[in-house]
């Protein structure tokens, strides 16, 4: 075999190895790699054990979401806990290395989550999924929730998320607005 020939499937080999083999040393003795890698997933519950959330992102992708003791659950803006996670529903949360993801927030596919543009004393401006905007009547009568717990809507800044349950009568002020910080 020529030199070239042996450099090309040297190189080739190479390329077929995972990048972590090349790019990251063993662990010394006595060091154990961390369990969890730092990351963030969006997608479907898919099942349910006791140390991780296993979600389908919509590309395909398969992830393991970290979750403990520790972790904050909301359920369609509502405080929740791990017992109400069941596949079908959409996760979404972030977590550091070696740590358990510390908010896990649950939907159920038919809410919708828009996302807050602004905010006065009487409106909530969002901008829904398909892109468009939709003004939002209050009242100081509307319930406002804010991860979950009561507050008042001047707590509520761009950024955050509304979660929207059904249809409301066109029109009408909102009765309840569940809202999630972003993160």
């Amino acid at each position: 075999m020529s030199r070239v020939a042996t450099g090309i499937v040297v190189v080739a080999f190479a390329l077929m190895l995972p990048a972590t083999s090349i790019a990251a040393p063993p662990p010394a003795k006595g060091n154990k790699p961390p369990k969890w890698d730092a990351g963030s997933a969006r997608g479907i519950v898919q099942s349910v054990a006791a140390d991780a959330i296993a979600v389908k992102e919509l590309d395909g992708t398969a992830l393991r979401i970290p979750v403990g003791q520790s972790t904050h659950v909301f359920f369609d803006g509502r405080r929740a806990n791990l017992g109400n996670v069941r596949p079908g529903l959409v996760a979404i949360a972030s977590w550091k290395a070696n740590k358990a993801a510390a908010k896990l927030q649950l939907f159920d596919a038919s809410a919708t989550v828009a996302v807050v543009r602004s905010v006065t004393t009487r409106t909530v401006v969002v901008t829904m999924p398909a892109g468009s905007r939709l003004t939002i009547r209050a009242t100081p009568k509307t319930r406002v929730l804010v991860d979950g717990k009561p507050s008042q809507l001047h707590a509520v800044k761009a950024g955050f998320l509304l979660v929207i349950k059904g249809a409301r009568p066109a029109g009408k002020p909102a009765t309840e607005l569940l809202f999630l910080r972003p993160g």
